[in-house]
């Protein structure tokens, strides 16, 4: 079984995953910045498709992470 501090280096390695795919994302997107609001209909590039699909997704399961498991386990960490 694994101690709090040793659930919260897991938590965080993973949540560092997530926002290195985050970066990987941005720094593709990051010349079609700013987008406008027709940017959707006017993209025909699908790795540009791929990577703003990679970065919602990402940000949401980072999220989801942070809530249901860092923030979590920090408090019991803290002991609050």
């Amino acid at each position: 079984m694994m101690t709090l501090s040793q659930r919260l280096d897991y938590y965080f390695q993973k949540a560092s995953n997530h926002i290195e795919m985050i970066e990987k994302a941005l720094r593709y997107i990051n010349p079609y910045y700013p987008l406008e609001s027709n940017f959707k209909e006017s993209i025909n590039d699908d790795v540009l498709l791929f990577a703003l699909d990679s970065l919602v997704f990402r940000f949401a399961k980072l999220q989801d992470w942070l809530g249901q498991k860092v923030f979590k386990t920090f408090l019991q960490y803290e002991e609050y």
